[in-house]
């Protein structure tokens, strides 16, 4: 979170803020449902939303590099929609990917996606990684019951830096 807050408050009597008050807003969900995909060839649809469906065209792997390329349908348009507050949420929405190995165990990797990615149909190609071989599946997750929340926040005696 970032504040700004005007240069000229460090001219005035006091070396500190008493008191900023304010709200930021974030999305919430009740709960989170996962959907798993066969790290293999497959012409199948799986469903992810109400809205999207996808398949691995040709995912393709050896001991330490690996390839996934997933096709959505319909086609996106390369980023997601904003969402807005007090906009429209969908019931379900698509908020992380991993990619797990045997066990259900994740495989990290340096360019693991964290977080929403920017399009599910992103192309992953992933090359020194350890134990990339194994990967058994991709498991996405899904946020169910989506709501804005709005979270207040109260700052006291703020330390203002010395020019």
């Amino acid at each position: 979170m970032q504040i700004n807050l005007d240069a000229g408050m460090t001219k005035q009597p006091g070396e500190e803020i008493s008191c900023v008050k304010g709200c930021f807003y974030a999305l919430v969900a009740d709960s989170l449902a996962y959907v798993d995909v066969p790290f293999k060839q497959s012409d199948d649809w799986v469903r992810l939303t109400p809205d999207m469906e996808i398949r691995l065209p040709g995912p393709w792997c050896k001991e330490s590099q690996y390839r996934l390329q997933i096709r959505a349908r319909p086609e996106e348009s390369g980023s997601m929609a904003p969402f807005h507050v007090h906009g429209y949420l969908p019931d379900r929405l698509l908020v992380e990917r991993r990619v797990l190995g045997p066990d259900d165990k994740l495989i990290d990797h340096p360019t693991a996606i964290r977080g929403l990615p920017r399009s599910i149909t992103d192309e992953c190609a992933v090359y020194g990684g350890k134990g990339l071989g194994r990967i058994k599946k991709v498991r996405f997750v899904i946020a169910v019951n989506l709501r804005h929340r709005k979270i207040p926040f109260v700052l006291e005696n703020i330390p203002l830096p010395k020019f």
